[in-house]
This record gives structure tokens, C-alpha cells and sequence, in this order.
């Protein structure tokens, strides 16, 4: 799975640290390329989080964003 957020909205630390805290759960690669943080995800370790994954880290990003520069 990929996910890019757009670094006006998502600061990159907010991405790095939703990477850092969700690390066990699946495995991350992360990049930035003219002003987007892009995710990629794989390898989600539970299986029933998997449909659920991307949205919840999505909103978990969002959340740090106000908070982290």
C-alpha cells in the first residue's frame, strides 16, 4: 500500500513519527520527492487490522500534524 501527504498539510516529522509508532505493527519505507511525504506499507502483521490500516494511520498522522512542525 502507498500513501502520500502533501507536506503543506502533513509535516514530514508528523509522517516520520506515525512510522516510528506504528513500526510494529507492519513494515514501512518512507521518502519525500517535491513536496510529499510518500509511505509505503507492507507486511501489516495482523491480519484483521489490514483493511482498517491505512485509514487509521492516515488519521494518526493527521493528528500528530497539529502538534509536530
Amino acid at each position: 500500500m502507498n500513501i502520500r501527504f502533501n507536506g503543506i498539510f502533513y509535516p514530514p516529522a508528523a509522517v516520520k513519527r506515525a512510522i516510528r509508532d506504528y513500526k510494529g505493527l507492519a513494515d514501512f519505507a518512507y521518502r519525500e520527492k517535491s513536496g510529499y511525504a510518500l509511505v509505503w506499507i507492507k507486511n501489516i502483521r495482523d491480519k484483521e487490522l489490514k483493511p482498517l490500516f491505512r485509514r487509521e494511520f492516515c488519521n494518526y498522522v493527521l493528528s500528530l500534524a497539529g502538534t509536530l512542525k
